[in-house]
């Protein structure tokens, strides 16, 4: 299987207090990834570093498809949710957004463009919220965009920052259903950061848990 992170001896520190402490780890193409720890612990660290976000202090992290070209990441967090309640934008709009680094951010949407948005709130149940502002959602129905938003471009990771956190029991299990279905149709790669561990247990292929800065397998 085609690997696309290579991590190797990876610390990392804010000041002087220590998060990731020589973590290694091989994320192939097709992987479904879980990742718990307590607060704090360096999850988001671990995945904003993986995502470019952050810079890599100490280790290396490489992500590299088989060609050598840079994997399509999307990266989906509640920051991104809370920064979308007041941007005066639709449903639509919002995640139309996810598009722009395929088509360029100058171009315009063509109906092809449009059909595949309309295709990916379908996937996560809010195509009959296409034309609402997103400041008029619950924070559920926000996290639901976001996940739309990052499964519109079409790719190869897709990295989630608690995406089911204010989301109701049905509408969790429907956006793990849908990083099931994606998983295994598309062969996307996922990596999701969740306290819901029996969720993590029954859909994620492998489970990891980071505790004192080091990474371990968690036993599902």
């Amino acid at each position: 299987m085609e690997e696309l992170i290579n991590i190797q001896n990876l610390s990392y520190s804010y000041g002087k207090t220590d998060v990731l402490d020589d973590i290694s780890l091989s994320v192939k193409r097709g992987d479904f990834i879980g990742i718990i720890g307590s607060n704090g612990a360096g999850k988001s660290t671990l995945i904003k570093l993986i995502a470019g976000i952050l810079k890599v202090q100490n280790g290396t992290v490489q992500v590299t498809d088989v060609d050598g070209q840079r994997p399509v990441i999307s990266y989906v967090s509640q920051m991104q949710d809370k920064k979308s309640v007041n941007f005066p934008a639709t449903v639509l709009e919002i995640v139309m957004l996810g598009l722009y680094p395929k088509i360029g951010p100058f171009k315009f949407a063509n109906n092809t463009h449009k059909l595949r948005v309309m295709e990916a709130l379908s996937l996560v149940g809010m195509e009959d919220f296409a034309k609402r502002l997103i400041s008029e959602l619950s924070g559920g129905q926000r996290q639901k965009v976001m996940l739309a938003k990052a499964l519109v471009s079409e790719p190869d990771i897709m990295i989630l920052d608690e995406p089911t956190t204010g989301v109701d029991k049905n509408s969790s299990l429907l956006i793990y259903e849908t990083l099931k279905t994606i998983n295994e149709n598309d062969n996307i790669t996922i990596i999701i950061i969740s306290h819901d561990i029996k969720n993590l247990k029954k859909y994620c292929k492998s489970v990891y848990e980071i505790e004192y800065g080091k990474l371990k397998k968690y036993d599902i």
